[in-house]
């Protein structure tokens, strides 16, 4: 069984999940401070409702296991007895842990369609808000079962909603996503998280940890301490009033050493004022001293005296005084005075001679001259102490006496008082102190269970926090305090809890923080991937397409050096594999046309006209070399680009080889053609031209109608042979150009007179607009430039309505002379634009029918117009008009100035 099979077994998830859920909450005590077990982070929460994300409702069973073991384990430590209530309690306790984490699992879950990922902000608050909508559920129901069995007191439940409520809530925000790292789906993006977040989260949640035990031993330590100082105060109260209980009978005392005879009246006026300042006294006693056998003269002399039928009463009540004598012969010790007398009916008369604790502590007196304490006097019940009674030897006189023999010479009797030490710690303590403080106190010198006079300390396993000795009469007794839940309420150690929560606040936003990072690191790796695969995919496909393509392709630096050359271009020059990357580019072009563009590429820029119309590369027929030295023709075509900051040439190369020799038989054929159509032609021309005249007999006029049309179609095909003559001889360089300086408006009115006649038969007017550069002149061969212009002219007026104008118009651009021809005719499409300088090119096939052309002149006006040295471009308007522009190099001289100083402003022809 693999890992992944291992994780998805039933068996496997119960398991983990219940002993995860039991050793984290168990791990939480290691965080809980006083009182009881409240603690500010319980990540057991968190682990199940990571399982109820990850496992869904199979995550039950394991959960509730879980928390039943850790609220079972936790009655075990509060010795609390193994029933059915205690049972009863755990189980609900551990259904509100499994609906509380299936509650936060429903509520994260329900607004996503997938797996819980936590890759960014909008689903970490989801997480962390539902996350605390759910504690605060969870611990309602907890707080509200333990308030409802009466677990809890109103106050208790109020103080520890509040921290439970922190603790399930920053649980369940570091926890789950800390399960999830190994768990949680999909699997291939936790566990690229997981050493990401687990390392940085485990380690600032271990130094949390440590900052809130090294905080919280201190602050119980300074806890511990006020405690102390607060019992020893306590303390010291407890011994003041205790002292000044004893002094009573210190004033007692003083009263019989200082008069000759104390009576009746006397003693119950001073017992009757202590009694009522001092509650915690049962009463106060005088007993004299009673010699042996003396025992019916002192009856006799109180009988006569003060109390008619006093005696001295034994324990039993039917024993007399005679018996008494007979029967031991020693001192008697009989309760004379007595305050209250009421409370305790059977005291007067006592002989406490015949209680040995009574009897030894009065001796002890006696002999020691100081108070003597008895033991314990136990309750009814028998089980706890109730009063303790204290003797103080009175002395004949008040003499100051040096030993014992002198001090049993001198004694007269004891004054006794008989304390209720319970009652006396309850009138000390305050409210507060009783609430606050477990207490214990009990005889050091009799410390078996009958000398406690108070105790709530039982069920408490922890040692006493304070004990002090409390000395009364001759006895010590012991106080031990320990604090009470109500204490360590009213003493909350905020600086801790400060600390453990912002501590795993600060590591919950951590936690979310790396989850964001390592998920947005992930989805950067998985995009690079892609990318990267994408980059390999188009190099391969681009590599793929160079090397195969039919087209010879370059690339070339700023510096004209290449960088890459396909098989195709090695082939076309004959090279081997590589030979060409390295090289000068120039080096394979020697055409000066290529050699120009070339060049005019890599450093020159156009003027803005030249290039409204180079949106395509550049294309140019060179010939070239090849290695072994044959002649190549060649279309080449550049284009410029950037990438980046780098600007690259990228030359593409078209044999024509093949279009040449087609070619050259072509041309060889058309002019073969032409020369010997244009003879033959010519004669005819004449011939018509002779009878349309006038010359000879009278023709009929539809005869002359006739012979008219044939003579326009004669000119028409004369020009089209003219034309396709002119084309032969620019391709193969037959042309001469007569290049001189021409006045630039001396040659446009000529051009204008001489389509003057072809603008009346169209009825459109002519107009030379007026310029203010009258010295412009250029550089042209004068025959061509008016072919050129005539050209311009003559398509205008073709394709202007009657009564329309053509206007001509001089512009000087720089050292550029622009000449315009403008119309307001039809305009051009805009699919027809970029073909309008093709051989044979038209828009449409009727336009060849209405306005009569053969589709050169356009193409023929360029080729003339670039032999030049100038340029031709135009720009149009469906339905507004065209302009047809001429831009030649302007050269301005004083003569052509001169001679056009007396040009007219506009001329109308």
């Amino acid at each position: 069984m693999n890992y992944r099979q291992l994780l998805s077994s039933g068996v496997f998830r119960f398991c983990a999940v219940a002993l995860c859920y039991f050793l984290a909450g168990r791990f939480s005590l290691l965080l809980s401070m006083p009182p009881g077990y409240a603690t500010a982070f319980y990540p057991a929460a968190g682990l199940a409702l990571g399982a109820m994300l990850t496992y869904g409702l199979h995550a039950i069973p394991g959960v509730f296991v879980g928390a039943l073991a850790f609220c079972l384990s936790v009655s075990f430590e509060r010795a609390l007895p193994f029933n059915m209530a205690t049972l009863s309690v755990a189980m609900l306790l551990s259904m509100v842990a499994v609906l509380q984490a299936g509650l936060a699992g429903w509520l994260i879950q329900s607004r996503r369609k997938h797996a819980v990922t936590l890759d960014s902000n909008k689903d970490i608050a989801a997480f962390f808000l539902f996350s605390a909508l759910a504690a605060a559920a969870g611990t309602t129901a907890d707080i509200g079962i333990l308030r409802v069995l009466g677990q809890l007191t109103r106050i208790q439940a109020d103080t520890n909603w509040l921290v439970w409520w922190v603790g399930d809530s920053l649980g369940m925000m570091i926890a789950a996503p800390a399960w999830l790292l190994f768990a949680g789906q999909p699997h291939k993006l936790w566990r690229s998280r997981r050493y990401k977040v687990l390392i940085p989260l485990g380690a600032c949640i271990l130094i949390v940890v440590i900052a809130f035990v090294f905080i919280r031993d201190r602050e119980r330590d300074k806890q511990a301490l006020e405690f102390r100082l607060e019992a020893q105060r306590m303390s010291q109260n407890v011994q003041s009033r205790l002292n000044h209980h004893a002094m009573v009978l210190d004033y007692l005392e003083r009263l019989f050493a200082s008069s000759s005879r104390v009576n009746q009246h006397e003693f119950s006026v001073f017992s009757e004022h202590a009694l009522r300042d001092f509650p915690g006294i049962s009463y106060l006693a005088w007993v004299p001293y009673v010699a042996p056998g003396a025992a019916s003269a002192f009856e006799q002399t109180l009988n006569k005296d003060e109390f008619p039928g006093w005696r001295i009463l034994s324990p039993a009540a039917n024993a007399d005084t005679a018996e008494l004598q007979r029967g031991n012969g020693r001192a008697m010790y009989p309760v004379l005075y007595l305050t209250p007398l009421n409370h305790h009916p059977d005291l007067p008369g006592r002989n406490l001679a015949l209680q040995p604790s009574s009897l030894h502590a009065i001796e002890s007196a006696r002999d020691s001259g100081e108070t003597k304490t008895t033991p314990p006097a136990i309750s009814g019940a028998g089980k706890q102490a109730d009063s303790v009674s204290l003797f103080a030897p009175v002395y004949q006189n008040g003499r100051s006496l040096m030993n014992t023999e002198e001090r049993r010479m001198a004694f007269s009797g004891v004054v006794t008082a008989s304390f209720r030490l319970a009652d006396i710690l309850h009138e000390t303590l305050s409210e507060t102190e009783e609430k606050e403080f477990h207490l214990r106190f009990f005889d050091k010198d009799f410390p078996d269970g009958q000398s406690v006079f108070m105790d709530y300390t039982s069920g408490l396993k922890e040692a006493p926090l304070f004990q002090s000795a409390i000395l009364f009469g001759s006895h010590q007794y012991v106080l031990q305090a320990q604090p009470s839940a109500e204490y360590w309420r009213t003493h909350i150690s905020w600086v801790t809890w400060a600390a453990i929560i912002g501590g795993l606040s600060f590591t919950a936003l951590f936690g979310a923080h790396l989850l964001m990072t390592s998920a947005h690191t992930h989805n950067v790796e998985n995009l690079v991937r892609q990318r990267t695969a994408q980059l390999h995919d188009s190099e391969n496909r681009l590599s793929t397409i160079l090397n195969y393509a039919a087209e010879a392709i370059l690339t070339c630096n700023a510096n004209g050096l290449i960088q890459s050359a396909n098989p195709s271009a090695e082939n076309l020059f004959g090279l081997a594999p590589g030979g060409m990357r390295g090289r000068q580019l120039l080096s394979f072009f020697p055409d000066q046309k290529a050699q120009n563009l070339l060049r005019q590429q890599l450093s020159q820029v156009l003027p803005a006209e030249l290039q409204l119309h180079h949106v395509n590369p550049e294309r140019i027929e060179i010939q070239s070399q090849r290695q072994d030295g044959e002649i190549l023709p060649l279309e080449l075509a550049v284009t410029k680009v950037r990438l980046g900051q780098q600007t690259m040439l990228i030359i593409m190369l078209h044999d024509l080889s093949k279009t040449k020799r087609a070619e050259r038989l072509k041309s060889e054929f058309v002019s073969a053609v032409s020369h010997e159509l244009r003879t033959p032609l010519t004669s005819i021309r004449g011939v018509l031209g002779l009878l349309v005249g006038g010359v000879g007999e009278v023709i009929p006029p539809k005869t002359r109608g006739l012979l008219s049309m044939a003579n326009e179609n004669a000119i028409r095909l004369t020009k089209l042979i003219n034309d396709l003559l002119d084309f032969d001889k620019l391709e193969y360089g037959g042309m001469q150009f007569d290049m001189q300086t021409y006045a630039v408006r001396t040659l446009v009115e000529k051009a204008i007179t001489a389509n003057q006649g072809y603008a009346e038969n169209f009825r459109v007017h002519l107009y030379l607009l007026p310029d203010d550069t009258p010295g412009l002149s250029f550089v042209v061969d004068e025959g061509r430039f008016i072919q050129v212009l005539s050209n311009l002219i003559s398509n205008a007026i073709k394709f202007s309505s009657e009564h329309q104008d053509v206007e001509i118009a001089i512009l000087q651009r720089t050292d550029w002379v622009r000449i315009e021809v403008r119309d307001r005719g039809i305009g051009i499409p805009d699919d027809f634009k970029d073909r309008i300088f093709h051989k044979f090119s038209q828009a449409e096939a009727t336009a060849a029918r209405k306005y009569a052309g053969t589709g050169l002149g356009l193409s023929l006006s360029k080729t003339l117009i670039e032999k030049m040295h100038g340029g031709i471009g135009f720009q149009s308007e469906i339905g507004v008009g065209s302009v047809f522009y001429l831009l030649l190099p302007a050269v301005r001289t004083d003569e052509a100035a001169a001679e056009q100083s007396g040009s007219a402003s506009e001329t109308s022809i």
